[in-house]
């Protein structure tokens, strides 16, 4: 049974989620990516939350930090039954693309540099997975 903490995260990070989507097909950039930043996030929570890890822990250990949260959340996602998660691996690059839309709730987001959601995020942004610096999808990231 989820904990009422663990189902506030869920719910939070639900609402996010659909928002997110939302805000893309409706173009609102660079919000919408925060938005898929913040459910990520909420919802790779909820699960550490129903492991027993405390909250104020998750805050100090992971803080936004997809690039931190991601490795060790591959490590307790077995699917329902246990065991019958696919290999996430596949989605390391994606997860290296939302982890550059943490810094767009600051005001110098994106200081000198453009973003665009399709593909590539901000130019020489470097996919923390593979080391590989992310090419220019798109005019915006010229």
């Amino acid at each position: 049974m989820l904990s009422t903490r663990e189902t506030e995260y869920i719910d939070i990070g639900l609402q996010y989620f659909v928002m997110a989507r939302q805000a893309y097909l409706c173009g609102f950039m660079p919000v919408g990516p925060n938005l898929f930043h913040h459910a990520f996030e909420m919802l790779f929570k909820a699960k550490f939350i129903e492991l027993g890890q405390a909250p104020e822990d998750l805050r100090k250990n992971y803080g936004h930090s997809l690039a931190k949260l991601w490795p060790d959340f591959k490590t307790v996602a077995t699917g329902f039954p246990v065991g019958s998660a696919p290999p996430l691996e596949r989605f390391d690059p994606l997860m290296s693309q939302v982890h550059a839309w943490e810094d767009v709730r600051y005001p110098n987001f994106p200081a000198g540099t453009a973003v665009v959601m399709s593909g590539s995020l901000r130019q020489n942004h470097v996919n923390e997975t593979t080391g590989e610096a992310v090419k220019a999808a798109s005019k915006y990231n010229n």
